[in-house]
């Protein structure tokens, strides 16, 4: 029976022993023509005779089962003519199996899920991975189109079990992707890609195992010298199905594995292939090129043991503060370390580290791989040595003198200026002297000079001694220096004939009265000084008096010395100071003071020989000013009350003016006059209210106006 299918949209459906919905083919034949859609919510079952002749488009959604030998989608049916079918895997997980190989002209994988071969498959015109994974457990899909572009994918795979491979046949010298990887146990992508060098028919198979290798017979520890590590994580199988060219292959690694360092296949062991390879680190690959090995299928990633090497220009120095480069390094990209101590750069700065033997290091480190490189760097200290005396000495008349070292170690030279080369020396005449000590222990010799010292001719050095002032009050010091002054000798200090102190000691501060003198232990001899009699003077006595001792404002008051002096020491100035800054000098002095208060004055009396002593007083001023005007009189010749005038105190220049109720000035007069009621031309005033204006000035200047009413009663 024949099936002519144009579209097809439910099929023709059977049932399955798991009850499972699909199409079967039960010997028939079904033909899908060009432009035609199958769609199946169900798997399709092509039993032993029947024929599909796909020139259309099926969708599936469950298991693809081919038992029949004739490959199941057959096209070209019935003209003849190549027109490509599709097969579209839209399903969840889907399986293509049977017990025959199927062929698809185009197969699709879509759907939520990945696709299982359990048998061998192939595609003769173009696969699309989409995004998802295409296990082909332990079998091959075969990708028979030798176009580079027969394959496609957005984000999808194929992995493989061991047995499995994708398989694609070529024949051009275009570069050939095999986009295999794995989802468990870790997700992992690392295509391979096949660039053939002749242009000729050929087939490469690979697989990405995404297993430890030794567990599937290829044990890691087996392994050539120069290979440190293999990967553990994951390898690849890459062989030759048929053809003869030979082919440049890349494996991608990604940048976070942590073995990828180098490359290695399998033969007996695992064989170091990185001197052959080329590292294409700009898309995270290793490069067989030109490869014709075929004769084992596996390749792995590795760390290459490593032989960390660096050059040091020299084992000893002497410690200078210099830097010492270290060269060489290999293979780059390691860490230099001192006495265990990571350095920041490739350069060792001599005093940074100090003399001692110093370990230098170089840590190489790689894909879980390591070597170090060891050196020693041995820096020596300068000979230190003492040298006594240490400075410029002396040489006494008929004396010798020893220079002499402390401190010398065996393996020193002792090189003196004087050709000497004993640790000490004697001298017994004046000159310069040096010695050089010289370290021999290593290559590098390192030295040091003491010196130069002079050798002076010894004699009487004549010390003196002086003061800045000898005359002193109390309270105050001197200030005595020794001349001349070395720190080699020793000066004594004497005071009244009593040792004060001793040592390097140049001056001295002398505050108590008494004869000084010191004496100096010189080059060669002790010598002192003149003696100098230092004398204390007892300071003046400030004090003074004034008159008179209640003061009124514009008094002028006497101010007058009456303190003491010393008779040995007369007081020169008498300075006082008065207030708003006005200062005066003498021992009786006068001043005014134009407003009441209490105010300051200070005495500063100083000596001849600038002894001085202060004393401070305060000094109250009071305003006098006092006023009092009648305000009735009876100018009737009884004895009684017979005149008007004012009573005052403090005030001066008084003026008194009387006016009538018309504002008529009748009478005038100053502060000695009396107005009798009578007007100025000598007329009786009638009884009556007068108005008074008095003026007066106080004594500090100050004007002062009285203006009130006067009873005139006869």
């Amino acid at each position: 029976m024949r099936i002519l299918l144009v579209i097809l949209m439910l099929g023709i459906w059977g049932v399955y022993a798991q009850q499972k919905i699909e199409l079967t083919n039960n010997g028939d034949t079904l033909t899908i023509q060009e432009g035609a859609i199958l769609y199946i919510e169900g798997g399709i079952w092509n039993k032993t005779t029947g024929q599909i002749f796909n020139d259309g488009v099926i969708y599936t959604s469950d298991t693809v089962q081919n038992d029949a030998a004739n490959g199941m989608f057959i096209d070209n049916y019935p003209t003849g003519t190549a027109i490509i079918g599709t097969v579209i895997l839209n399903g969840a997980q889907q399986y293509i199996r049977g017990n025959a190989p199927i062929r698809f002209d185009s197969l699709l994988l879509r759907g939520t899920d990945k696709k299982i071969l359990q048998q061998n498959a192939y595609v003769e015109v173009l696969l699309d991975l989409e995004n998802k994974e295409l296990a082909t457990t332990t079998f091959q899909m075969i990708v028979t189109n030798p176009s580079p572009g027969a394959i496609i994918r957005q984000n999808g795979f194929v992995s493989s079990d061991l047995g499995g491979y994708l398989v694609r046949y070529t024949n051009s010298t275009n570069s050939y992707l095999f986009p295999v990887g794995a989802s468990a146990p870790v997700f992992r992508y690392r295509p391979v890609e096949i660039i053939p060098q002749q242009a000729t028919a050929n087939q490469y198979a690979v697989r990405f195992a995404n297993v430890d290798p030794t567990t599937e017979g290829w044990d890691r520890n087996q392994k050539a010298s120069d290979v440190c590590l293999v990967n553990p994580d994951y390898y690849h199988q890459v062989k030759q199905v048929a053809g003869t060219s030979s082919a440049t292959i890349r494996f991608t690694y990604d940048p976070t594995d942590p073995v990828k360092d180098g490359l290695a296949q399998w033969t007996t062991l695992w064989e170091n292939r990185t001197s052959v390879a080329n590292h294409l680190t700009a898309t995270n690959q290793w490069e067989l090129p030109n490869w014709n090995n075929f004769n084992t299928e596996n390749f792995a990633f590795i760390s290459q043991s490593v032989l960390a090497l660096f050059d040091l220009t020299d084992s000893v120095y002497c410690l200078d503060p210099i830097a010492v480069p270290l060269t060489g390094a290999t293979p780059a990209g390691g860490t230099f370390y001192v006495n265990g101590q990571p350095l920041p750069s490739d350069t060792i700065y001599l005093n940074n580290i100090g003399a001692g033997q110093h370990l230098i290091q170089y840590i190489y480190s790689s894909g879980g791989c390591s070597d170090t490189a060891e050196q020693y760097l041995i820096v020596k200290d300068y000979p230190q040595a003492q040298l006594t005396p240490a400075q410029d000495t002396f040489l006494c008349p008929g004396q010798t003198l020893t220079l002499s070292l402390s401190g010398v170690q065996p393996s020193w030279v002792i090189a003196w200026s004087t050709g000497d080369q004993t640790p000490s020396i004697t001298v017994t005449q004046t000159g310069t002297y040096s010695v050089w000590i010289i370290d021999t222990t290593y290559a590098e010799a390192c030295s040091t000079q003491l010196g130069p010292i002079q050798v002076l001719e010894g004699d009487s050095i004549y010390p003196t001694l002086s003061v800045d002032d000898s005359l002193l009050c109390e309270g105050d010091a001197a200030l005595f220096t020794v001349q001349p002054q070395d720190s080699q000798w020793t000066y004594y200090w004497y005071k009244d004939g009593q040792l004060l102190q001793q040592g390097s000691v140049f001056q001295l501060q002398g505050n108590q009265a008494g004869t000084y003198y010191v004496a100096v232990q010189g080059p060669c001899y002790l010598e002192t000084t003149a003696p100098i009699s230092l004398i204390l003077l007892s300071p003046p006595v400030a004090d003074f008096v004034y008159t008179p001792d209640s003061i009124n404002i514009a008094d002028i008051v006497q101010f007058v010395f009456s303190g003491s002096a010393n008779p040995q020491d007369p007081i020169r100035d008498y300075l006082w100071d008065f207030p708003q800054g006005v200062q005066l000098q003498g021992a009786q002095v006068q001043y005014q003071f134009n407003e009441a208060g209490t105010y300051p004055v200070l005495l500063t009396v100083i000596s001849e020989n600038g002894c001085q002593d202060t004393v401070l007083k305060y000094i109250e001023v009071i305003n006098p000013f006092g006023l009092w005007i009648p305000n009735v009189f009876t100018p009737n010749a009884d004895g009684l009350n017979d005149y008007f005038f004012p009573v005052f105190r403090g005030v001066q220049n008084i003026t008194i003016q009387i006016y009538d109720r018309w504002g008529n000035l009748i009478w005038e007069g100053s502060g000695i006059d009396k107005w009798d009621g009578r007007t100025s031309w000598n007329s009786p005033c009638p009884e009556g209210v007068y108005v008074y204006v008095i003026t007066a000035e106080q004594l500090n200047g100050k004007k002062i106006q009285r203006v009130g009413t006067v009873t005139l009663i006869r």
